[in-house]
């Protein structure tokens, strides 16, 4: 239960702008989920590090972050959407394409305006390339 507070609190301090405990706080978090053998918590834990570290423009932390889930066997959202961004952030438009095309099929329902707009985004990027 608190590596769940512990990733509501780090969202809590993003929207705060009170990032200077953020990682330490998660990968405590995770830490504490693998002795309670929470994959749930381990995967969401991963995802918004991932997501945190690619906003930051690191990368290789954030797929390092997110390559951690594959154990888990992730659901397809949001875990095909943060790795095509790291893709396209690399820019590989067709492989970031690729990933959010599966994620769009895998997720169904839960795919969103934004999420299209996304994969509008990288077949433009595609195209210019």
């Amino acid at each position: 239960m608190q590596p769940v507070l512990n990733l509501q609190q780090a969202r809590l301090n993003l929207l705060l702008n009170q990032t200077e405990n953020i990682v330490d706080l998660l990968n405590n978090s995770i830490n504490q989920a693998l002795e309670t053998e929470d994959g749930e918590t381990i995967v969401m834990i991963n995802n918004f590090l991932a997501d945190y570290y690619l906003t930051n423009s690191e990368v290789d932390k954030a797929l390092n972050q997110l390559n951690q889930n594959i154990t888990y066997h992730p659901l397809p959202k949001p875990y095909l959407l943060i790795r095509a961004k790291i893709h396209q952030s690399k820019g590989e438009y067709s492989k970031a394409l690729e990933l959010t095309n599966q994620c769009k099929i895998k997720s169904n329902q839960i795919w969103f305006a934004e999420d299209q707009q996304f994969l509008e985004e990288l077949k433009k990027q595609v195209v210019n390339k």
